[in-house]
């Protein structure tokens, strides 16, 4: 019920399908669940509610029991790194640390295999509590790395398969985002679409990422096993002239002086504020923080391998 009061709150709307599970068999029953949603022609976000261990500190409702922060420190660094270290987590574990939230990460780790962000953890009333999104991995990021992989090894595009969503038909703008151990490795992108469509801004603009970054060297085809492919598929521009139509965690910001433009996605790791998010794209456009400019706001689709 948490989780449902904060999408309420942040102006979700949609219809609530709610699932119980088999907890012998919960990562394969995630996985039939997944099937059905990609089958499906709605729009489907999983939520996976419940608790870490509940034993966490002598003063919390169910004391300390060392297994407690065992269980929660693998929960934390599975995520992070190997989530091998969360399926092997043996049953004497699972019950000394007095959790209830085990079974369904399992479920959502057989619904979607892909890149996993975690937000925050925290167990400050000796119940630990962790918020992650993990990330389906998409064949229209994928189809990313296909096109600057084509390029880097002199393969003929001829021969290079588009996968086939619908979407890639569209005529779109996009950014595409490559980062190698954590860290930036290119970007670039288009504000409004100039080609004829999604799939052809993506080529363009994955090869430009990886090899015209002014940034960066242009990347080497020995690096493309490290590097992680993400594509931002931008929506409507939206004129606005304040701030408080802005919310960098929903929206991305576009803003203009003259001929000087700059852009900043949403939802970016250490962006916090509307204040930050207009700096930083004024920065990016080397315009002055105390110079006027025109406003733009634009939500994004994002897709991860």
């Amino acid at each position: 019920m948490v989780p449902l009061y904060f999408l309420r709150q942040a102006g979700w709307e949609g219809k609530l399908v709610v699932l119980g599970m088999p907890l012998e068999n919960a990562e394969e029953y995630g996985k039939k669940v997944g099937l059905i949603l990609n089958d499906s022609s709605e729009r489907c976000a999983l939520v996976a509610s419940g608790d870490l261990s509940h034993r966490l500190k002598e003063d919390g409702p169910y004391g300390l029991h060392p297994s407690g922060p065992k269980f929660d420190s693998l929960i934390v660094k599975g995520l992070k790194k190997d989530t091998t270290l969360i399926r092997t987590i043996p049953s004497d574990l699972l019950e000394e640390a007095g959790q209830c939230g085990y079974y369904s990460l399992l479920f959502a780790l057989g619904d979607r295999e892909g890149s996993i962000k975690v937000f925050s953890y925290e167990g400050p009333f000796g119940v630990g509590y962790l918020v992650a999104e993990i990330y389906r991995s998409s064949p229209i990021a994928g189809f990313a790395r296909e096109c600057l992989t084509y390029h880097l090894t002199a393969q003929a595009f001829d021969k290079l398969v588009i996968p086939g969503d619908p979407l890639l038909k569209e005529r779109k703008s996009c950014i595409v985002t490559l980062k190698k151990d954590g860290q930036l490795r290119g970007c670039i992108g288009t504000v409004q679409p100039v080609r004829e469509n999604l799939a052809s801004e993506i080529k363009h603009n994955a090869i430009a990422a990886g090899t015209q970054d002014p940034r960066f060297w242009p990347v080497e085809a020995k690096e493309l096993p490290l590097i992680t492919f993400s594509v931002d598929v931008l929506g409507d521009l939206e004129k606005t002239n304040s701030y408080e139509e802005l919310d960098p965690q929903k929206y991305g910001v576009v803003v203009r002086r003259g001929g000087r433009v700059g852009l900043l996605l949403p939802h970016l790791e250490g962006v916090n504020t509307v204040e930050e998010q207009v700096r930083i794209a004024k920065q990016k456009a080397g315009i002055a923080p105390h110079e006027e400019v025109e406003m733009w706001r634009f939500e994004v689709e994002r897709f991860f391998e």
